[in-house]
């Protein structure tokens, strides 16, 4: 089984991605619903969350855990590698190898994000150990998120929005583009079109599952553990209408949303 540590219910982006490569996969997922958005937390408030919700998914025993949140990958890493020798991938190295993969030499690379891990400076950091001659530039945007959870990602609001964000870095001409979200997913078109052209879009959600694919090819006996019965389970902090309608949005399908106390 895989299990998928998230803020919230963005990273059913990524699940989505995953399970249409691996139909049969066995995938437990845990959103911390009761207290997203992480977005604009402290690093220690989300840490805390992250003690709680943890030790509730290891007592599946998953054989690969995936941290599908950038603010928890930001924030609280060490933590998860702390408690458990199980693998672990997390979005934010996940998009950054993506990321400088597309980019060789002096290009730039522009990441937009949440306030907690663009402010943290995960991505400069990561992206020049990588790239010590690329150009990084960043934009937090914490209006997108809501814009996608409330259903407005087809409308005139969205593409304002993403036009307000994305704007100066097509203005530097950037040759990268990092979805600081896997909730992105869903208004990835829309950025595609106010990005330049030639930009090299990093969806998190599309990295998170390449990554899971070169993992399970490098680990044939993982592979034929994970994936046997293609069960699926969806476990959340609290659940209302209206995250039932989100994660529906995000996730493309409806899905059954478990409630746990953590």
């Amino acid at each position: 089984m895989i299990g998928i540590l998230d803020s919230g219910i963005g990273g059913l982006a990524a699940v989505r991605e995953i399970v249409n490569r691996f139909p049969l996969v066995d995938l437990t997922y845990i959103g911390d619903t009761a207290e997203a958005p992480y977005g604009n937390k402290s690093r220690e408030a989300i840490r805390s969350r992250v003690l709680k919700c943890l030790p509730v998914l290891l007592r599946e025993n998953p054989r690969l855990l995936a941290a599908t949140c950038h603010n928890i990958a930001a924030t609280s890493m060490d933590l998860v590698e702390r408690f458990t020798d199980t693998p672990v991938i997390d979005a934010v190295t996940c998009s950054i190898q993506q990321a400088s993969a597309a980019v060789p030499g002096k290009g730039g690379i522009g990441v937009i994000g949440d306030r907690t891990a663009v402010s943290g400076g995960i991505y400069e950091t990561g992206l020049k150990r990588l790239s010590p001659e690329a150009k990084v530039y960043t934009r937090i945007c914490p209006l997108l998120i809501p814009v996608i959870e409330e259903g407005y990602a087809q409308k005139p609001e969205s593409r304002m929005l993403i036009k307000k964000y994305v704007f100066p870095l097509k203005v530097r001409q950037v040759n990268a583009l990092l979805l600081g979200s896997t909730a992105y997913s869903v208004i990835r078109k829309e950025i595609r079109r106010k990005a330049p052209k030639r930009t090299y879009i990093v969806d998190t959600s599309v990295a998170i599952r390449d990554t899971i694919i070169k993992v399970l090819e490098q680990n044939p006996e993982m592979h034929a553990a994970v994936c046997k019965n293609g069960h699926k389970r969806f476990f959340v902090t609290d659940v209302t209408n209206h995250i039932k309608d989100a994660a529906r949005r995000i996730y493309g399908a409806n899905i059954e949303l478990n409630r746990i106390v953590v």
